[in-house]
């Protein structure tokens, strides 16, 4: 039963989702793990060539700040735009053009 309301509290309701708060103080392959992880699940990437942006999608804007927080941490700049209840990250390695007209930014 622990578990579960543990669990509950992170990843409850969709909008409300969150990455537990030690996650912030853990190593950077740790990280490194959890944000290709999350990739995997609601993100995609940019496969055309020479291309190097990736995006996270969530209705939790918790989470929204949470992957953009990792991602910085990584080495990505990010902005988080909300539109149609959903939360983009938007992360790229590099191009300050990227980040103009971005909401919130993280660098």
């Amino acid at each position: 039963k622990t578990l579960v309301c543990w669990l509950s509290q992170y990843f409850g309701k969709k909008c409300e989702r969150r990455l537990p708060s030690f996650i912030r103080h853990a190593e950077d392959t740790q990280i490194n793990t959890l944000f290709e992880a999350l990739m995997l699940g609601d993100g995609s990437r940019d496969s055309r060539p020479n291309r190097k942006s990736k995006v996270f999608y969530t209705p939790s804007s918790r989470m929204a700040e949470d992957v953009a927080f990792i991602a910085t941490r990584l080495g990505l700049k990010t902005n988080i735009e909300f539109r149609d209840k959903v939360h983009r990250v938007n992360m790229v390695e590099s191009g300050p053009e990227f980040l103009l007209g971005g909401q919130l930014e993280h660098q």
